[in-house]
């Protein structure tokens, strides 16, 4: 496959983009943050909004050598050798110049820089060469199946490592690519049925709510089903979803990746599926479990440069990525047992929970905070904590200095007031007692919200 950076056949929310009214966007933002500093070594902040303006920041950069650098959801950018950022204006992209407040600068062919958690708990920059973005894609199309005939449908933000690597495969193999930026099952459901999309890409929350709806209007399994591929990814996906989407005709093509890998790992794909696992490894990855803990190591082209701004190897001697993650074999292909550390992802970026810990803890009005994660019904990812309060009035300054604090995504859903943390008799925190006590509160409150849901009704 040829690569081809501005290939892209575009839909946005179900609204087609005219290919010239695209090719205009990306010829004027090339000249906007050329104008503005954009060159290799520097970077270009990317859009959080899904859409042209993504889009014409990405070609952006291939065009004028800078790296393209992808937002998160809690890290700053203002230490970064940044030279612009692209948004989404009233009328069109917009391109806002920024004076780099360092004197550092991106290595040489690096071509997206994506922030993820590292080891250390600490946000990091992870950077990826061209040629490792190149190997992704075409990779994990290969395996896919994927050429210009599909029509992706990808209910994923382009500036998570995700939702980007499937942007790249449209690019690659001239494919349709339909971005959605509502996240509604229904809306999902919907587009599904007249559009003739082939493949759809998305969270394990995203098909626990397809199912949901599947529940309400079974004639629209006949769409769902007959989708070639059904990749979910970015969170660890539930047995009862897996099994779920099974019992519709529709089997989930689970996978597995990360940041520092480019992402993609493993993966599930017709002709190549094997239930209860993340897949094959992609031709070219290597795999490896190192023995005495059971942790994933990969190597391989798409594995990245480095952290940008850390001078020590990240990779050991001989090449191998230390995932984290613990790993087992099952027949030919991998399963994920869990992690290794107290790490969780949510809404696809890597969370750790001792850094939410620290933030809510040092900056707040209570006594010791402990975080954990808990999972709803849909399936989704959310967390909890356990909280050391005098009373009320501590607690809701607690909660309100949370809300300044952290994003959504990363707020507890569920806060459990507690006079004393569980600890085992070595007086280490207990960590399986709070998860244990913040699930029975959050199973407590769905079961409470669920009884009312039905009262209405």
């Amino acid at each position: 496959m040829s690569y081809r950076p501005s290939a892209v056949r575009l839909v946005v929310d179900g609204e087609p983009v005219d290919p010239l009214l695209l090719r205009r966007a990306i010829d004027d933002v090339t000249r906007a943050v050329a104008k503005a500093g954009a060159r290799p070594g520097l970077g270009v902040l990317a859009p959080t909004t899904s859409g042209i303006a993504f889009v014409a920041a990405a070609d952006a950069c291939r065009r004028t050598g800078a790296t393209l650098v992808l937002q998160s959801l809690y890290a700053r950018t203002s230490w970064l050798p940044i030279a612009c950022e692209v948004s989404e204006g009233p009328s069109g992209p917009r391109v806002t110049p920024r004076i780099a407040s360092t004197q550092d600068r991106f290595p040489a062919n690096t071509a997206v820089a994506c922030f993820t958690s590292g080891s250390t708990g600490d946000p990091r920059l992870v950077l990826l060469s061209e040629q490792s973005q190149e190997y992704q894609y075409r990779v994990t199309a290969e395996r896919m199946g994927t050429d210009d005939t599909d029509q992706l449908c990808i209910p994923l933000p382009l500036s998570h490592a995700y939702g980007f690597s499937v942007l790249g495969m449209a690019r690659l193999t001239g494919a349709r690519l339909w971005v959605e930026t509502t996240h509604d099952a229904l809306t999902i459901m919907q587009r599904l049925t007249p559009n003739g999309i082939t493949t759809l890409d998305g969270v394990p929350g995203l098909y626990s709510a397809l199912l949901s709806r599947l529940e309400r209007f079974p004639e629209r399994s006949k769409a769902f089903a007959g989708l070639r591929f059904r990749g979910c990814g970015g969170e660890p996906l539930p047995t009862w979803i897996e099994e779920g989407c099974a019992r519709w005709e529709a089997p989930l093509h689970n996978g597995y990746g990360l940041t520092e890998a480019g992402p993609n790992v493993a993966l599930n794909a017709p002709g190549h599926f094997y239930p209860g696992t993340v897949g094959l490894p992609l031709p070219g990855t290597e795999v490896m479990i190192e023995e005495s803990r059971n942790e994933l190591l990969v190597r391989g082209p798409g594995v990245m440069s480095g952290y940008f701004g850390v001078s020590r190897p990240q990779q050991r001697s001989d090449g191998w990525l230390a995932t984290g993650d613990q790993a087992e074999w099952r027949g030919p292909a991998l399963h994920i047992v869990g992690r290794l550390d107290h790490r969780v992802t949510i809404h696809g970026e890597t969370v750790i929970l001792a850094d939410v810990e620290a933030l809510v803890s040092n900056r707040c009005s209570v006594g010791e905070v402990v975080v954990d994660a808990i999972m709803n019904r849909r399936g989704t990812t959310r967390l909890g904590a356990m909280v050391v309060s005098a009373g009320e009035t501590d607690l809701a300054s607690w909660r309100a200095a949370v809300r300044d604090l952290l994003p959504p995504a990363l707020r507890p859903r569920v806060v459990v007031p507690v006079e004393k943390l569980p600890r085992l008799t070595s007086g280490k925190l207990d960590r399986g007692a709070v998860r244990s006590v913040l699930s029975e509160h959050a199973a407590a409150v769905q079961g409470v919200a669920a009884q009312g849901a039905r009262h209405d009704d």
